[in-house]
């Protein structure tokens, strides 16, 4: 094949370079589209993430004023009363059941 003609030659060589130049494009075409495509799974991902942690936060917001409703019914102070009254037998003291207790005040400060 080395006896050919050096313009075929040359056409054999240009011809190569054209097929490597295809075939390099064809790679780098393919290798951005794959990217491509990749990042648009993950981004599709980190929505799906994104709204599970919304609607977990939307639960627990819910939950939350549940919560904060109930400790609003526990601190009624007529609840309160009822139950020191009906369950613990408790009532308002008397006045000769209060004693005062005389305490000294102290400062600290003073060395």
């Amino acid at each position: 094949m080395t006896d050919q003609n050096p313009a075929v030659q040359e056409y054999v060589r240009s011809r190569r370079r054209n097929v490597l130049v295809y075939m390099t494009s064809v790679a780098m075409v393919s290798i951005l589209l794959f990217l491509y495509i990749w990042q648009y799974v993950k981004i599709v991902e980190v929505e799906k993430i994104v709204l599970e942690v919304r609607r977990e936060n939307a639960k627990l917001k819910e939950e939350i004023d549940v919560l904060l409703a109930e400790k609003a019914q526990f601190e009624q102070l007529e609840r309160v009363e009822a139950i020191a009254g009906g369950r613990l037998g408790m009532g308002h003291p008397k006045p000769e059941q209060i004693w005062f207790i005389p305490v000294e005040r102290r400062d600290d400060d003073e060395e």
